[in-house]
């Protein structure tokens, strides 16, 4: 049997991975050099399948570029992945971080009045297609980069409060609400924001719109993640209580 010595698909994505904390213009060339080798060779028996880890990796890279407008390497990106998908390969399907990824480089743009809205259009398209064609749903690191896109990307104040306004009451809807996002926010729309959460902190808002978010909770003697919602917590007390009874029975037996 002939034994296989070449890279195969986690070697080359370790090199990507490592290719995207460099950082830097050439960092993200030598990346796309790579990735281009492995779309050669996927599916040609050699063992290497591009997937969605590679084509992270290096969205990753030109949102790390320090460019300042990379949004037709990403969208150029997301459609060869999308071409893959055709193909067959259904390790190329993106994912949220792919998606995430994709809307923090567009979140970045730094170029002109026309840049920015060329990558605004793109990073609505990315969002819709997320929601609507892959069911993918947004999670609260979305809903933060929709809101510092609207800040960044939209110069236009009153369009730029609408827009915000509306992800912030989508975003609402889907219980992901944080403080980041409330942050973000109130500097993409302050006076949206006065109107929506006034003064209200996190927790005096309504438990829908965090019920989704998951938050650092530090229990005794150990560290965990618990869901910020009232009626998950109180299950959960109810178990604990019911769990202390069983024991106290135990012990009279």
């Amino acid at each position: 049997e002939k034994i296989r010595t070449g890279p195969d698909t986690i070697s080359f994505n370790t090199v990507l991975s490592a290719w995207s904390n460099v950082g830097g213009k050439n960092a993200a060339q030598r990346a796309e050099e790579v990735l281009k080798l492995m779309e050669k060779v996927t599916g040609l028996g050699s063992g290497v399948i591009v997937d969605r880890k590679s084509y992270t990796s290096v969205i990753k890279c030109w949102q790390r570029s320090g460019l300042d407008d990379v949004s037709h390497e990403v969208i150029d990106l997301m459609n060869r992945m999308m071409e893959q998908c055709k193909q067959g390969n259904t390790d190329a399907i993106p994912d949220i971080v792919t998606y995430n990824a994709a809307l923090q480089a567009f979140a970045l743009t730094k170029g002109g009045s026309d840049d920015k809205r060329h990558a605004f259009q793109l990073a609505q398209v990315i969002f819709k297609d997320m929601d609507e064609a892959r069911n993918i749903y947004p999670d609260k690191f979305t809903y933060r980069l929709m809101m510092d896109i609207c800040s960044n990307l939209v110069e236009n104040s009153n369009e730029r409060e609408s827009l915000a306004k509306n992800f912030f009451e989508q975003c609402c809807v889907d219980g992901r609400l944080d403080e980041n996002i409330l942050m973000a926010f109130q500097a993409a729309a302050p006076d949206s924001y006065r109107l929506e959460v006034g003064t209200n902190k996190i927790d005096d808002l309504p438990v829908e719109w965090t019920r989704n978010v998951k938050r650092w909770v530090p229990p005794k003697g150990r560290s965990n993640y618990r869901s910020y919602n009232a009626s998950n917590y109180q299950n959960e007390q109810n178990k604990k209580g019911k769990a202390k009874k069983k024991r106290h029975r135990q012990k009279q037996q």
